[in-house]
């Protein structure tokens, strides 16, 4: 995986970072840009904010511009400084940074004589006040008073609430709209994110300070315990060289693939053991940032509701000019985003008839919690041809159920890839956030190749059947499920089977030993049923369970039809699981309840009688366990109910449902 960053860097850094006596500072920034930010409302299209302080007439103007992809090059936003260090950036998404810290942290930074200390001189102090003896983090702060606005700013408790004051006047007085994302700093008209002397000090902050220092291990500052040297060479671990400077201080890179921040992780548990640990040379280093910035550009999507970030690893990347980077970028992009949606199969069909450029691709789903990078699943070595066969098995699963389950009338599919995985597991929210890592892991086991429990699956079924009967909105499902629903779990139930089709079609669902006596068809129930039962390969105990559920479909039918809207007899389903003796108990009632309706028909009788002949014949040898017997249960209910509302002459029930 690392070694797929790496590779991608080395790539974009072809175009400027060629051997020589100069660097390209501003070329290697380019390859730091992020994309463009997104505003925190929908619907509107985000822009830059130019706060301009006009030294000479003491005063400050603003400019709004609508961003793009271009602008966000033009005043190079590479974004904040780590949260832990000084923040130094002249674009910013955080305008209490650039009124404050920005300015007094690059005058301590930046050489003697260098022209833009020069500029910044003109601003502080001049238009800086000092809150005194406090945090250097918030000590100065951009005086709207210095710069003739009339503003109030109301009292704060703490240093830092005066800067988030002072930022909030700001805005109100130089009408800075919602739209604002990013703020750049001017100096008499002059973008100063574009001024050489910039480009050089954010290019020594990004790389040069970490191999430059003097340092114990080549990465951290000497500790106590561990003696200066002057030598910062070593061997590097991603590329074997030998003789460059080396750094293990990973603070920059964003995937954080070694811990260097906690000392019980270093070998020996001291601090120059972190050399033994993990080591990179200046050439790597900068791969990795590039590689990872362009990961952030081009290769990442999201899936589950989950940001999704793409590591290929090329077959011949030598051959890969910069525009032929990025639509193999796009290719994949394209082929990852397909694997959730089954409307896009022929075109992706289509795709894999090509070259593909990569052998294997590794999936790193993270959260972004506070701008951090914190990775939730890692699927690593997915293969095109897997993708290709998990594509189109879920063309195949989705195909098999228009044949037995006609059209779908609530959505285009009724299997449409990856993505309704999170509408099949009891998924809840946790402070707007969704928790998601069930759902990855299904995802994870489906493209490794590896068996998914079924128990375990059924046990999600019932908890999310039950939810939807009682419209439990804190399981993400019933948000989706409820306005076609209404407390029904019929369809989902039809769903699950669906999946479990695609599954078995993928060959990972985990199934128990199969039955010792064969499949023997009973002949004597109507041919509808035979046939699901076959497609479903369910074994006699199974079926007799499925059978009893059709009957349970049509006595909700008739207490639907007599004015029970939530069809009363489910309540007297256990979706904690139901032993066979609580359902041979279930199954009288249920024939009581078939009389009562007058649902008592030639029919009825036919399919009640054999699935009472198995309940009893089997009752020594059971072999399925309690939420099994329910979930099959449910599985003839949810058929039998699409059977009814398909014959017609229950429009309002079909509405409902």
């Amino acid at each position: 995986m690392i070694q797929g960053v790496r590779q991608l860097g080395a790539l974009v850094r072809r175009r400027f970072d060629q051997p020589g006596p100069t660097t390209n500072y501003k070329e290697f920034l380019m390859g730091q840009v992020k994309s463009v930010p997104s505003p925190k409302a929908k619907d509107i299209k985000p822009c830059l904010m130019e706060i301009n302080i006009n030294t000479q007439e003491k005063l400050i103007h603003s400019a709004s511009l609508e961003l793009d992809e271009e602008k966000v090059k033009k005043y190079f936003w590479v974004g904040n400084a780590d949260r832990m260090n000084p923040q130094d950036r002249f674009t910013t998404d955080r305008l209490e940074y650039l009124i404050s810290q920005t300015i007094p942290n690059l005058l301590k930074s930046l050489p003697p004589g260098a022209s833009l200390r020069t500029i910044l001189a003109k601003c502080f102090p001049y238009f800086y006040s000092d809150q005194g003896r406090v945090s250097e983090r918030y000590r100065y702060y951009l005086d709207p008073a210095k710069l003739n606005l009339n503003i109030t700013i109301p009292r704060t408790q703490s240093p830092k609430q005066h800067i988030t004051a002072v930022a909030n006047a700001f805005k109100e007085a130089l009408s800075i709209p919602k739209e604002a994302v990013l703020y750049t700093l001017l100096v008499n008209g002059e973008i100063l994110a574009d001024h050489p002397d910039y480009h050089q000090y954010l290019y020594n902050s990004i790389i040069d300070k970490h191999f430059n220092e003097t340092r114990s291990s080549a990465g951290m500052k000497p500790s106590k315990r561990a003696r200066p040297t002057e030598s910062h060479t070593g061997t590097c671990y991603l590329c074997g060289s030998t003789d460059r400077p080396i750094t293990f201080d990973m603070a920059q890179i964003k995937y954080k693939w070694y811990i260097t921040q906690k000392i019980n992780f270093a070998s020996g548990v001291h601090e120059e053991g972190f050399a033994r640990n993990y080591q990179i040379c200046q050439d790597c280093y900068k791969s990795l940032l590039q590689g990872e910035r362009f990961i952030d550009r081009h290769l990442k999507t999201k899936m589950l509701e989950t940001a999704l970030h793409v590591i290929p690893e090329m077959l011949r990347p030598e051959e890969l000019s910069e525009e032929a980077l990025e639509n193999l970028a796009k290719r994949i992009t394209d082929q990852v985003n397909g694997l959730g949606r089954v409307e896009s199969i022929r075109d992706m069909m289509d795709y894999f008839t090509r070259k593909q450029g990569y052998h294997q691709l590794t999936l790193v789903f993270a959260e972004h919690p506070q701008g951090n990078f914190k990775v939730v699943e890692v699927i690593p070595e997915v293969t095109p041809s897997r993708i290709h066969d998990v594509i189109k098995k879920a063309g195949e699963a989705d195909a098999w159920a228009r044949e037995f389950f006609g059209e779908p009338s609530f959505n285009q599919a009724w299997f449409n890839g990856l993505e309704d995985i999170l509408l099949l597991l009891p998924i809840r929210r946790v402070k707007r956030s969704l928790q998601t890592r069930p759902a990855l892991l299904i995802a994870k086991h489906i493209l490794l190749g590896e068996f998914v429990d079924r128990l375990g699956l059924l046990s999600d079924f019932l908890e999310c059947a039950r939810a939807i009967i009682h419209e439990n909105k804190s399981v993400y499902l019933v948000e989706q499920y409820s306005a076609k629903a209404k407390g029904d779990p019929g369809t989902y139930i039809l769903q699950t089977l669906i999946f479990m089709k695609f599954l078995t079609l993928l060959g990972v669902l985990q199934e128990g030993p199969p039955y010792a006596g064969g499949r023997k068809e009973m002949t004597e129930i109507p041919e509808p049923y035979k046939k699901m039962a076959r497609e479903l390969e369910l074994d006699p105990f199974k079926e007799s369970l499925f059978l009893l559920g059709t009957l349970l479909a049509r006595v909700g039918s008739a207490q639907w039809r007599a004015g029970s809207k939530d069809k009363p007899v489910l309540g007297k389903l256990n979706y904690q699981g139901m032993p066979l003796s609580r359902v041979r108990e279930f199954s009288v009632d249920i024939f009581d309840k078939l009389r009562q309706y007058d649902q008592l028909t030639e029919d009825s009788e036919l399919i009640y009688a054999a699935a009472k002949l198995q309940l009893g014949q089997f009752e020594m040898s059971w072999p399925l366990s309690d939420k099994e017997n329910v979930y099959y249960l449910l599985s003839g209910y949810a058929y039998e109910t699409l059977r009814i509302i398909s014959r017609g002459g229950k429009k309002s029930e079909t509405e409902e449902n």
